[in-house]
């Protein structure tokens, strides 16, 4: 016979929750979910770096297919960019519809090297876009807010700046990646003979030292270097081919000591200005992306002391940068590891001046002034 009085009796009324009850659950759920959320979020960051380390490291061997059909001459400013530099101010040919794989600016080594292989547009426009947008790192969620430059197919580039605007979604994302500048150009002191290069059309033009060749803090190149693979170094695994950056932030608020205030914009031009929208310079101190001293730094990027947006900006992964070699391997390098490293970012051989260099590099000894890296 079954016991009327008991609770497990079917039909039986069951018990409520008590106010005091569902609040301690609500407690209980809202504890762990505050101590799941940190941990979501740095696995959330974790796989942004092993994607964004995965795209550089396919930039890394696009680069090695294009070098291995181009006498080891990699994309660079001196090579894939050469035509674009010959032709001075006649830029015109390269504004609007070109090629997959015609460079946006003379400083772009990404278009030549992938531009066939992802599909990349004809139109200039839009092959800047698939360069920033689809070939952009996990972690980059910035888009840029202005233009930089007047040239012919502005209006282009408009179209897809107008992010949001009478219902378009296009925008530029932040740039992604650099090539350090100590790889992609020349030595100021290089001979005519490694200035020299001949034009579509038969003529010679001398390339010109004012904004092309290697600048010479902190480190000056070989007078013999060219962007080659067998002139950059003794040891591969220590020379970065491309890593993490971004260009440019520019300071718009310079009274206010350590004002973060400003815009995300990039270079659109064909000549594109120094470095353009592809290149910095990792070890030197006033560098755009990974400068520590931008208050040094003249004209609308002047930075307030203190200012520390694009650091944040170029080092988004947990403080630190995906970097690939020109051994092919992709590793994590904190942002000590940039400043002090001098030699990841030139040639073998380069004499070291120790001038506008980072603190980090002067405090480590790693390297005396006028001697040669390794």
């Amino acid at each position: 016979m079954s016991n009327k009085n008991s609770p497990t009796t079917a039909g039986s009324p069951r018990r409520a929750f008590t106010l005091i009850e569902l609040l301690v659950v609500i407690g209980i759920i809202a504890l762990l979910i505050g101590l799941l959320l940190p941990s979501m979020g740095k696995a959330r960051d974790v796989a942004r770096t092993v994607v964004c380390s995965a795209t550089q490291r396919g930039l890394g061997q696009a680069q090695m297919f294009y070098l291995s059909e181009n006498k080891e001459f990699f994309a660079s400013m001196y090579t894939s960019g050469a035509e674009q530099h010959a032709a001075g101010s006649n830029v015109a040919p390269f504004y609007g519809d070109t090629s997959a794989t015609t460079p946006v600016q003379r400083w772009d080594w990404i278009s030549p090297i992938i531009g066939n292989e992802r599909n990349f547009a004809p139109n200039r426009a839009a092959r800047f876009a698939q360069i920033l947008n689809d070939n952009a790192c996990a972690a980059n969620r910035n888009f840029n807010q202005n233009l930089f430059g007047t040239f012919t197919d502005k209006p282009e580039f408009e179209n897809y700046q107008l992010r949001g605007e009478a219902g378009r979604v296009q925008g530029y994302r932040m740039v992604s990646y650099l090539q350090p500048i100590g790889f992609g150009t020349f030595s100021p002191r290089a001979s005519n003979a490694i200035r020299a290069y001949k034009r579509r059309d038969g003529t010679t033009f001398i390339r010109d030292d004012s904004s092309s060749a290697n600048f010479a803090n902190p480190a000056a190149s070989p007078d013999n270097y060219m962007p080659r693979l067998d002139l950059v170094g003794t040891q591969l695994s220590n020379k970065v081919l491309l890593m993490d950056g971004m260009r440019f932030f520019e300071y718009t608020n310079t009274s206010i000591p350590g004002s973060n205030q400003g815009d995300l914009d990039f270079d659109a031009t064909v000549p594109g200005g120094t470095y353009g929208a592809f290149y910095d310079s990792p070890a030197f101190n006033r560098g755009h992306s990974y400068g520590s001293r931008r208050d040094l730094a003249g004209g609308a990027s002047r930075a307030p002391v203190g200012a520390t947006a694009h650091l944040r900006l170029t080092f988004r992964h947990n403080d630190g940068v995906n970097a690939t070699f020109f051994d092919g391997s992709t590793r994590y390098l904190k942002r000590k590891d940039v400043w002090e490293r001098v030699d990841y970012f030139h040639p073998s051989n380069s004499i070291y001046t120790g001038q506008d260099v980072h603190q980090d590099a002067i405090n480590s000894g790693r390297f005396q002034p006028q001697t040669r890296l390794p």
